[in-house]
């Protein structure tokens, strides 16, 4: 019904325009076409809406909405942090050898990226363990709480825990 109404609509506006165009003899004709559209039109018009007046539409619709999005961010996102995967890690899984190292070492003093850096490597390469990369070495200190700064403008690039 859609289409049909919309394919009548198109053909009124081009009769429309004939009229304006056509010699007077051949005007009465149009507009008699046209008048006969126009009603067929206004016929569409009121099937088209007792046809979609049956259709009932929940007052709570949009909150419906609302509630499923809410449930699936927080399903995707809020769930693990709150209550764990629920499974373990496979046995194989990489380890967190930067938080492991941390408890090895004395970090409450400021000490240089470069020589943390070192003692670091060594320390992964005395127990057999891959180390991360420079950066994401450093990035892994920031993420388990320990404050970047440097020494005046430019000054070396130094680490602390806590403070």
């Amino acid at each position: 019904m859609k289409l049909e109404l919309a394919n009548d609509q198109s053909h009124l506006v081009q009769i429309r325009k004939k009229i304006l165009e056509a010699s007077r003899r051949d005007r009465a004709g149009l507009e008699h076409d046209a008048e006969q559209l126009v009603s067929k039109i206004h016929d569409t018009r009121s099937r088209l809406a007792q046809a979609e007046n049956g259709r009932v539409v929940s007052p709570l619709a949009g909150l419906e909405w609302f509630l499923a999005v809410t449930l699936w961010f927080f399903n995707a996102t809020c769930w693990t942090a709150w209550f764990g995967h629920g499974r373990k890690q496979p046995a194989n899984a990489p380890r967190d050898t930067v938080a492991e190292w941390i408890t090895t070492c004395d970090l409450s003093e400021p000490q240089h990226c470069a020589a943390l850096f070192g003692e670091y490597q060594q320390w992964c390469s005395q127990r057999g363990r891959d180390a991360l990369a420079k950066y994401s070495f450093y990035a892994r200190l920031v993420e388990l709480g320990a404050r970047k700064f440097r020494d005046g403008r430019n000054g070396p690039t130094k680490y602390v825990m806590g403070g």
